[in-house]
């Protein structure tokens, strides 16, 4: 099972880096608001793997919403570690996007640091687990929902602002 659940979620990261979200894509094809078109086309990049960070996380509490009913730890150690190391591959990917605008290029720079917030949350629970130190878990799982809420509203002030 433990293969299972590391192999979806792998797939569903690879399927969405290929092909993008439909959404995203129909969305991100709108101009971006007072933004020369090269700007305009990372912008459009960046909304893209929001996208992905969005579908990843959702698709991790669906997952960890099934292993608490299976109680597999060292699986949950597993697929935690594979999710804090896709987002950490996109953080590595969202330094390749500088733009020249410079609300765009805060913007992004706000969104990575709240992403690695979010990336240390995910270590904490690992490291809590690992241990069998529950604080460590707890801490971690709190940081990583207050990272989770604020990357969403990080996401809807991106369509408000830039799409």
């Amino acid at each position: 099972m433990r293969f299972m659940l590391v192999f979806s979620l792998c797939i569903s990261f690879f399927l969405l880096l290929c092909f993008g979200c439909s959404q995203a894509n129909t969305t991100s094809n709108m101009a971006a608001k007072d933004l020369p078109t090269e700007n305009q086309e990372l912008a459009n990049s960046f909304y893209k793997q929001m996208q992905i960070v969005n579908q990843l996380m959702e698709e991790l509490d669906l997952i960890i919403v099934e292993l608490q009913k299976t109680d597999e730890l060292e699986e949950a150690i597993e697929i935690l570690e594979t999710a804090k190391n896709e987002v950490k591959e996109i953080v590595v990917l969202l330094e390749t996007i500088r733009p020249e605008n410079n609300r765009l290029a805060k913007f992004i720079s706000s969104y990575k640091k709240e992403l690695l917030h979010y990336v240390e949350g995910l270590r904490l629970q690992i490291a809590g687990m690992e241990t069998w130190d529950s604080e460590k878990t707890t801490e971690g799982y709190k940081r990583t929902e207050i990272a989770k809420k604020n990357l969403k509203q990080y996401n809807n002030q991106f369509k408000d602002t830039f799409l």
